[in-house]
């Protein structure tokens, strides 16, 4: 039998990788315009009480590296964007994938609108649940 005592800190690494991998999941959901499955995962979050700095900040940071890469594969290799950014090849080559679904005034329309939700959230002009919500509807639906 094995006297291994899991500790605290164990648990919270592994609840930790599960978190960012969930928001992933939810975040590609998103950019690749996969409306049901990004629709249930916000749900979801909402109904666990995630923060919507949290979502609103995870979906901007996926915008902004998709526009980063977008932009430069106009002149980098992916091993040179890899660098850039600081990420896996691998990464940037499917965030790469994804880009080919958007034009880069695309992208910053939904990074303007992101931080426009931010902005009006924080000065109490909306409510930022169903502002967000609509967002994602409208991404995923290209309009």
């Amino acid at each position: 039998m094995d006297d291994k005592i899991i500790t605290k800190e164990d648990i919270d690494k592994l609840t930790y990788n599960n978190e960012d991998n969930i928001m992933y999941e939810f975040t590609n959901a998103i950019l690749e315009r996969n409306i049901n499955k990004a629709i249930l995962m916000y749900h979801s979050f909402i109904e666990n009480n995630t923060s919507i700095d949290y979502l609103l900040i995870s979906i901007y940071n996926s915008y902004k590296t998709l526009y980063q890469v977008k932009v430069l594969n106009n002149d980098k290799s992916i091993s040179d964007i890899a660098k850039f950014i600081g990420k896996k090849e691998y990464f940037v080559k499917k965030t790469l994938e994804r880009s080919m679904d958007y034009t880069e005034s695309d992208i910053l329309k939904i990074i303007d609108k992101l931080s426009e939700i931010d902005r009006e959230y924080k000065q109490g002009l909306i409510d930022p649940v169903n502002a967000l919500e609509l967002t994602i509807i409208n991404i995923c639906s290209r309009i």
